[in-house]
């Protein structure tokens, strides 16, 4: 799986790599596509993540935020989140089944289908913290470029991104003979926006209904950096931060450099 497609051929007969986006509903005609049988790069499993990772991402909002050299952050949550999925896919294939890995980036939502069922349960995969990787050689050349899941949180660490992001949970279907294991992961935008304080019957300011866009948009967004994005002094930003809170329509979980914010009103 490491070398050309040819090598891996001979040992797994049925191995196929596959990324497309469709250009219509039902995906009869691609606009993009890579799959492993082309002959114009490797085939292998670490060129092909690094290939689709970026196509996978592009449409993704990222805020503007600056990090501690002034130097922008062009990822996000999410991001994270799309990439550590299309790794797990990669990391616990069953590279003996048919049909091989599919990953299709639709219009708002992203499937990655790979062959072989769950080696866990779904409550366990989703609950975190028990992992059982098929392929301890993937998963050890993920780890060693900082790439795929830490102590099984992988799925329950997605799961989370997309709760924070007020996204539909992370849809997981299995089916047997030929196993194979779905994950969808919709990116329709049902996140908050501008308008809670409407929606809940509490007047917002223009800099809370801003200060609350921008959490929606990056749950993991610090004060000094809405401050920064905003251009309000640090105590605007806390008095709004406050009054969001005292109304029970954010909470921070974690300490203030490491945390995440979470929305609980609509």
């Amino acid at each position: 799986m490491f070398g050309n497609v040819t090598e891996i051929l001979d040992e797994y007969p049925n191995y196929f790599l596959d990324y497309r986006e469709p250009k219509n509903p039902i995906g009869e005609r691609w606009s993009d596509r890579v799959t492993s049988s082309s002959d114009d790069w490797s085939g292998n499993l670490y060129d092909f993540y690094g290939r689709i990772q970026d196509r996978l991402t592009a449409d993704i909002k990222v805020p503007f935020r600056l990090n501690e050299h002034q130097i922008r952050i062009d990822d996000t949550p999410m991001h994270k989140a799309i990439r550590e999925a299309l790794a797990n896919a990669l990391i616990h294939a069953d590279y003996n089944e048919r049909r091989g890995i599919v990953v299709e980036k639709r219009k708002d939502e992203i499937v990655i289908s790979n062959p072989g069922a769950l080696r866990i349960t779904k409550d366990e995969a989703l609950s975190g913290g028990i992992s059982d990787p098929r392929n301890s050689a993937v998963i050890f050349m993920f780890s060693l470029v900082g790439i795929g899941e830490r102590a099984g949180s992988g799925l329950f660490g997605i799961n989370m991104i997309w709760e924070q992001y007020k996204l539909p949970k992370p849809d997981i279907k299995e089916q047997f003979n030929p196993d194979r294991t779905t994950l969808t992961l919709s990116l329709a935008d049902k996140s908050v926006g501008i308008n809670v304080g409407i929606n809940v019957g509490i007047k917002l300011t223009a800099t809370e209904k801003r200060i609350l866009e921008l959490i929606t948009q990056n749950a993991e967004i610090t004060a000094p950096e809405i401050s920064e994005q905003i251009g309000k002094d640090s105590r605007t930003i806390e008095r709004g931060l406050q009054k969001l809170r005292d109304n029970g329509i954010i909470e921070r979980n974690g300490s203030r450099k490491m945390g995440v914010w979470v929305i609980k009103k609509k």
